[in-house]
């Protein structure tokens, strides 16, 4: 067992090798980014959370940002698509470099993987198979919330989440 500052008996894989000053530094990860991405990839190792749930949960948060955003005058509502895609890079941006687009009446979102702030694999360690990405839930409930659209994202080859080594992509469809 590894002693750690704060205490006894943490176990070696609760001493991550992203938290070295160069990694923080090129994602610039916060704390809250740190405790975001270990929670649930602990939830996930646990057995006590699912890509569904995950959706959910960060959909509602989404929401909320929605909200905080509408408080610090950041959004109004109504803002198209692409206004309240770069509102949320100001509020939460959970990349560095993510993108939207518009393609055959879809939106496409890609996030550069190496900048991903809140990724559960990445900075929580998640090793188990599956996808888990907060960020799919969190740009739906902000976009909703701030546009007034519906969206459903696309599941493609069993995945919310289309990950290469360079980025993550994910769409979402526009419900009538």
């Amino acid at each position: 067992m590894f002693l750690g500052e704060a205490g006894k008996g943490i176990p070696p894989s609760a001493v991550f090798p992203l938290v070295e000053k160069e990694e923080i530094e090129k994602r610039g990860l916060t704390p809250q980014d740190v405790l975001i991405a270990s929670l649930l990839a602990g939830l996930r190792e646990m057995g006590v959370l699912n890509q569904a749930v995950v959706l959910l949960a960060m959909e509602r948060a989404g929401k909320y940002l929605f909200r905080y955003a509408k408080v610090v005058n950041l959004v109004k509502g109504g803002e198209s698509v692409e206004e309240a895609f770069e509102a949320l890079k100001k509020v939460f941006p959970p990349s560095l470099e993510m993108n939207i687009s518009e393609e055959n009446g879809r939106y496409v979102v890609e996030v550069k993987t190496e900048l991903c702030k809140i990724c559960p694999r990445a900075i929580g360690e998640l090793e188990l198979p599956g996808s888990l990405c907060p960020t799919v839930g969190i740009i739906k409930g902000f976009l909703e919330e701030t546009c007034g659209v519906k969206l459903s994202p696309v599941i493609r080859n069993g995945t919310l989440v289309e990950k290469s080594e360079e980025k993550c992509k994910f769409i979402y469809e526009v419900e009538a």
